[in-house]
């Protein structure tokens, strides 16, 4: 149900930003983002498996027409609890929609993968289950086509039972702005 809400507010979003033909004059044919990001996954209340604070992401978006670019994002996220060693990365592509203005704020959906890992003394277990990947963001003019990147996105993997939910905070540099 969450998911319907949230797919519902990206298509309104998108619907009430209608192009226009300033995009495709300012709008980079590229642009290139890297950077930090904070993951937390719902994993009832226990903090210390849900809180991922060391992670990075990297993203390539590529303008299609006007303010819609296709974009490929991967991730990686980790963490060591008592001996165990944890990591998260995620493989998305999909759409984003960008909107012009001095700050340039967009919306994505991404589908894709996420790749879960368990290392206890040399003994690894993994698992990939299917995701989706809703977010937000903004890049900030910093000095010509370089800029700030600040996101969030709400992450859906559908492990058994019931699934996963996560939400990542993430803070970088864009190129191409």
């Amino acid at each position: 149900m969450k998911i319907r809400i949230l797919i519902a507010l990206g298509a309104l979003a998108i619907t009430l930003g209608a192009p226009r033909s300033v995009h495709a004059q300012n709008a980079p044919a590229v642009t290139v983002s890297g950077g930090w990001n904070f993951l937390h996954v719902d994993e009832d209340g226990d903090d210390d498996l849900s809180n991922f604070p060391a992670g990075w992401y990297a993203d390539v978006a590529a303008r299609v027409a006007g303010p819609l670019s296709v974009v490929g994002q991967i991730s990686g996220n980790y963490k060591e609890v008592n001996e165990v060693d944890l990591s998260i990365h995620t493989f998305m592509g999909g759409v984003r929609y960008t909107m012009a203005s001095s700050v340039k704020p967009f919306v994505q959906v991404l589908f894709g993968a996420a790749h879960s890992k368990v290392t206890f003394v040399g003994v690894d277990e993994s698992q990939n289950d299917g995701a989706l990947q809703i977010g937000a963001g903004v890049d900030v003019a910093g000095g010509g086509p370089v800029g700030v990147r600040i996101g969030a996105d709400y992450i859906r993997a559908f492990t058994e039972g019931e699934g996963t939910n996560a939400v990542r905070f993430g803070v970088g540099i864009s190129f191409g702005r």
